[in-house]
């Protein structure tokens, strides 16, 4: 059997890889002006927020329903539905002027996100071995950043020649885009590397039936959970946390706007140069040493900022984080996937990006909450032990690989 990195661009560029990268780009690419926009068509500060927030409500609401859809049906169909309805959707973002029909719509984008990003999941899940499991994920996490830096870029541009519409409508096709790959991929069973090894079950199981078999299979997995799981969370919340704390302390130190952009834009690109080194460290040193080094280095970079009192703190704490996140790269899904019992994967997977986002949802909020109640110095602080409690719970847990259906 072929092994390595080249079986994985041989069979995931096209199911994976490319609408992977297309549809982060699609999420990204009106962001940059999509508040000002909004503000336009007479949403409040306040409104505006509270719809930008509903993507991740979106993701949230559809994270376990979509999981439970992809395990009675087979996952192309699921994927390709869930990408038309986003690229109609973002493509009515662009035509109406209705605050309240495009705040249904982003809802919408986002549910339909979260049901392909967990589709994408339990298809490598099912289609590469245990073994080399991390370096498949690495590559698909590395696809979502490769479209997340160039998405602002393009829709940037767009807005600013032709009005933001046209990033939305950069956002339609991208969607679209991904689909019609999906659609001439060569790898026509997406279900599985080969009708042979997972067929397709003839009798779709019950709603009972499914969470049946999420409990049953993860009998023996609760102290991974409650460990190893309780790390990815706080990982999600450390991820979710920086995109406020960095700019509220480079404002604090009285750095400019695009100065802030700058060094966070260094720890962005120091990110994605190591997402082959994670995938690597992950399949031969285990899930365990790549999840220590990005929860350990990204929380100490959190400590580091609050006594930063001018740009050189601030850079290498920038820095630490960006280090620290790149050698995280994927760890979320590959877990997720290790995790996954072989009777319910779609099903359990849905259930595990459902904890992730509420991290990710909860992240903001805490340092938000601790900054109005103790100042912005003790916000940070209570972020980095929260990142090193995740470190400690971590470790004292199993290795996930060692427990991994291949």
């Amino acid at each position: 059997m072929q092994s390595g990195i080249a079986i994985h661009l041989k069979r995931l560029v096209l199911p994976v890889y490319l609408p992977m990268a297309l549809v982060s780009v699609a999420i990204s690419a009106p962001v940059a002006a999509f508040p000002q926009y909004l503000a336009g068509l007479g949403a409040t500060v306040g409104l505006v927020g509270i719809i930008i927030s509903l993507r991740g409500v979106g993701n949230m609401v559809s994270d376990l329903p979509g999981g439970l859809i992809l395990g009675r049906y087979r996952l192309r169909g699921v994927v390709q539905t869930a990408l038309i309805l986003a690229a109609v959707a973002s493509a009515g973002m662009a035509l109406v002027k209705s605050v309240a029909a495009i705040a249904i719509l982003v809802l919408i984008t986002g549910a339909m996100a979260s049901v392909v990003v967990t589709a994408m999941m339990t298809y490598v899940r099912m289609a590469v071995p245990a073994d080399s499991r991390g370096r498949a994920l690495s590559l698909t996490g590395g696809s979502v950043r490769i479209g997340a830096l160039a998405g602002p870029i393009l829709g940037g541009v767009l807005a600013d020649l032709a009005g933001v519409p046209a990033a939305l409508w950069l956002r339609a096709g991208c969607f679209l885009a991904a689909f019609l790959v999906l659609v001439v991929s060569p790898d026509r069973n997406i279900d599985a590397s080969s009708e042979e090894s997972i067929p397709v079950p003839q009798i779709r199981p019950g709603l009972r039936g499914q969470l049946r078999a999420i409990r049953d299979g993860l009998r023996g997995k609760g102290h991974a959970l409650a460990t190893v799981g309780f790390a990815i969370l706080m990982l999600q919340l450390l991820r979710a946390s920086r995109t406020i704390i960095l700019p509220l302390w480079g404002d604090r130190l009285g750095l400019s706007a695009t100065l802030i952009g700058s060094v966070m834009s260094i720890g962005a690109a120091l990110e994605l140069a190591l997402f082959v080194p994670s995938g690597i460290i992950m399949d031969r040193s285990g899930r365990k040493t790549a999840a220590a080094l990005c929860i350990g280095i990204f929380s100490v970079g959190v400590f580091v900022l609050p006594f930063s009192v001018g740009m050189a703190g601030f850079v290498l704490a920038s820095l630490l984080i960006g280090l620290g996140n790149g050698f995280g790269s994927g760890i979320n899904m590959t877990i997720g996937t290790d995790l996954a019992p072989s009777n319910a994967v779609s099903e359990f997977l849905g259930l595990w990006r459902l904890f992730g986002d509420i991290g990710t949802s909860a992240g903001p909020a805490i340092v938000g909450g601790i900054a109005t109640a103790a100042g912005l110095p003790l916000a940070v602080g209570a972020t980095a032990v929260l990142g090193l409690l995740g470190l400690v719970a971590l470790l004292i847990g199993p290795e996930p690989l060692r427990m991994a259906d291949r």
